[in-house]
């Protein structure tokens, strides 16, 4: 589901990219490191529709291009507009794990999207909402929904948060036993009350693999001795 935004902008400045390798290795060092700002600013001399090219082969149906810039992000637009155009990026994409922030405020921060794909597996076609809410009544399943922008990764360096949040319904036995399910739809940036990517529905073979992508256990970070 593409939920990242990079901003590919036509800028005058000195320090504008004038390559089109260069602006590749730009672009795979934002998919690398999530957590920076998401802006390439690329010189007017570059022809436009052959770096389009080289992003599409290299990436595929990965990333959708989109004409133009404007200023802010998805959901929280600020009126501005600059010449250039606009990548829209598949969660895949996105390194597993990164570390942003230094020293005493160095933080580890996890990709659902690849949690989700080692510890689940995707259910085809299972989107529609009352759909999901008749599967889960006619299981005996528990249904709770929350939100990753308020449920984890807040309790400093020890734990592990999410290179971006998501909103997430669960449904699984009472006894937490067995197999269980969960739906989420990938934040696009913005106000965490909105702007979703569409549905996905993944099943779990145990509670305990649900647990190991809502509450993901650090793996980069070095831990003080």
């Amino acid at each position: 589901m593409k939920n990242t935004e990079i901003k590919v902008v036509v800028s005058k400045d000195k320090k504008s990219l004038k390559e089109v390798d260069v602006i590749l290795g730009a672009f795979r060092s934002i998919l690398d490191q999530p957590m920076q700002y998401h802006t390439i600013n690329i010189s007017p001399k570059i022809n436009i529709s052959t770096l389009k090219d080289a992003l599409k082969a290299e990436y595929k149906s990965d990333i959708e291009l989109r004409e133009g810039v404007t200023g802010g992000c998805y959901g929280a637009r600020d009126g501005s507009y600059s010449e250039g155009f606009t990548v829209w990026v598949d969660a895949d994409l996105l390194v597993d794990r990164c570390l942003d922030g230094e020293g005493e405020d160095q933080r580890e921060y996890a990709n659902v999207s690849q949690l989700l794909k080692e510890n689940a597996t995707l259910v085809e076609d299972a989107t529609d909402p009352d759909w999901l809410e008749e599967f889960a009544s006619n299981l005996g399943l528990v249904v709770k929904s929350d939100n990753s922008y308020n449920y984890a990764g807040n309790g400093g360096k020890e734990t592990c948060g999410f290179i971006f949040d998501f909103q997430f319904t669960t449904f699984k036995s009472e006894d937490e036993s067995g197999v269980c399910y969960m739906s989420v739809m990938y934040h696009c940036g913005g106000d965490p009350r909105g702007n979703y990517t569409s549905k996905q529905l993944w099943k779990f073979a145990s509670v305990d693999d649900l647990y190991s992508v809502l509450l993901p256990s650090t793996m980069l970070i070095e831990s003080e001795e």
